[in-house]
């Protein structure tokens, strides 16, 4: 209970959030916070090392998929 109590506080600190949508702290272990505001859903810790590989393989997909929608049309 303690744990949550923490990470809640956290997360809601204002210093924690660059221009007020980028949460960036490097005390926080988790790679995935929730957003600030709940309808949002979830973001990314960007102090975390992990949130790096996370979008280096959401890039390689999208660029993956550009490509072969590239070659698969021919015209």
């Amino acid at each position: 209970m303690a744990a949550k109590k923490q990470t809640d506080e956290l997360n809601n600190d204002p210093k924690n959030w660059k221009l007020r949508i980028f949460y960036f702290n490097k005390a926080d272990k988790r790679a995935i916070v929730p957003s600030r505001n709940s309808s949002f859903g979830p973001t990314f810790n960007f102090a975390s090392p992990k949130v790096i590989f996370y979008l280096i393989g959401v890039f390689a997909i999208i660029l993956l998929m550009l490509i072969l929608r590239n070659c698969i049309i021919v015209d």
